[in-house]
């Protein structure tokens, strides 16, 4: 493990560069000013298929490979305990996932879950997973189905697990079964159809934390899901499994938005949920925002009203220095400030409450194209592990 922390003469000159406008060249740590960041280590998964534990000076404290050989890493959660959860795939490829492991610190899997080998042909884990207070796991997949009320086409359908850590299903969750509570009009209706296959995408799951919320449907327990195609935010009621929340298909609040996820309490925001929103193409119809761009969202889930947002015009940029059309993420941190990953760059930044940018980070590990695209970023304390 590397020592953490750099000099307070590095510091200083970093922190001369936090007014300076986004970074291309070179990777790594370019702007920290530790007077305003919330130090700590940074979790993320590298396009070369490796998770990595930094430091806020760009140091690798800890890096997780595959577990096998052959295979990589897909998706990463950082556990209370220092262990991490992963979706497995085959080495370079786009997929399938057909595990899900838990990691410890020195790479060794401690607990995994195999995709039964009785589920459709075509089945896979995909995008995300989460280990729930209940210390179960919440698993993301998807089936090939094919189910005529909705196309003529097989879908690729989205599905939710909850496995206990004997490995037991205890909860199961399936899109198409709720096809009819999204409130699809009869154009989207009649798009679907005439498409079929990968119709939904949902690309999150996220267990709803204890609240101050007196609506049922925001009751801590209860799934906040996104789905990419139909361009909606839901949330699933965990007890009888109908949608009793959502923003979208229609309204477009957010555009191919990721990781929507409420706030958890004693935090800055707390109960309201907060998205990175994407601005990508998405929903029946297509639509986009135009010009394209990519901002951070808080909404209040009462009123369902943007409460807070950021763009690259907050940190003095031009509205297009901020964009992912795809994967990416944002967490709000213990002192007000909100870590935000722009995935389809890989880069990662901490900006406080006016959108000043105090901390960035340009991720340094590509996959065999050159990419550095990271799916999403989490921020620990220097008491990682618990």
């Amino acid at each position: 493990m590397l020592v953490r922390g750099i000099s307070v003469a590095i510091a200083s000159l970093l922190a001369t560069s936090v007014a300076a406008a986004q970074t291309v060249y070179p990777t790594g740590t370019t702007i920290w000013d530790p007077t305003k960041t919330f130090d700590g280590y940074t979790i993320f998964l590298g396009a070369d298929g490796n998770a990595y534990q930094i430091d806020m000076d760009g140091s690798v404290v800890t890096t997780w490979t595959n577990p096998a050989p052959g295979f990589e890493l897909n998706t990463v959660e950082p556990l209370d305990h220092g262990h991490i959860m992963a979706f497995i795939q085959p080495l370079n490829s786009n997929g399938p996932n057909l595990s899900c492991g838990e990691l410890d610190q020195l790479g060794n899997l401690v607990w995994h879950f195999d995709m039964p080998n009785n589920a459709p042909l075509g089945s896979s884990f995909h995008h995300d997973s989460e280990r729930l207070a209940n210390g179960n796991s919440l698993l993301l997949g998807l089936q090939k189905i094919l189910i005529t009320e909705i196309s003529p086409i097989t879908l690729t359908d989205d599905l939710i697990i909850e496995v206990d850590p004997a490995g037991n299903v205890v909860w199961e969750w399936y899109t198409w079964q709720h096809a009819t509570e999204f409130g699809f009009t009869d154009q989207a209706k009649q798009l679907i159809g005439a498409q079929g296959g990968d119709w939904a995408h949902a690309n999150s799951i996220s267990e709803i934390p204890p609240n101050n919320h007196t609506d049922p449907a925001l009751a801590a327990g209860n799934i906040i899901v996104s789905q990419r195609y139909t361009n909606t935010i839901f949330i699933i009621e965990k007890a009888t499994g109908s949608i009793v929340w959502k923003v979208g298909p229609d309204d477009h609040l957010t555009f191919g938005q990721h990781y929507p996820h409420m706030i958890p309490l004693g935090l800055p925001g707390a109960g309201n949920i907060l998205v990175f929103d994407n601005g990508s193409g998405t929903g029946y119809p297509l639509l986009r925002r135009a010009p394209g761009f990519s901002r951070i969202v808080e909404i209040d889930p009462v009123t369902k009203q943007v409460v807070w947002s950021y763009d690259a015009r907050q940190s003095g940029q031009n509205v297009r220095d901020f964009w992912s059309d795809i994967v990416s993420s944002a967490d709000r941190l213990p002192n007000g400030n909100t870590l935000i990953c722009q995935g389809a760059r890989g880069r990662l930044f901490e900006i406080d409450a006016a959108g000043t940018i105090v901390w960035e980070y340009l991720a340094p590990f590509t996959d065999a194209g050159g990419s550095r695209l990271v799916y999403r970023a989490y921020r620990k304390d220097y008491n990682w592990p618990l």
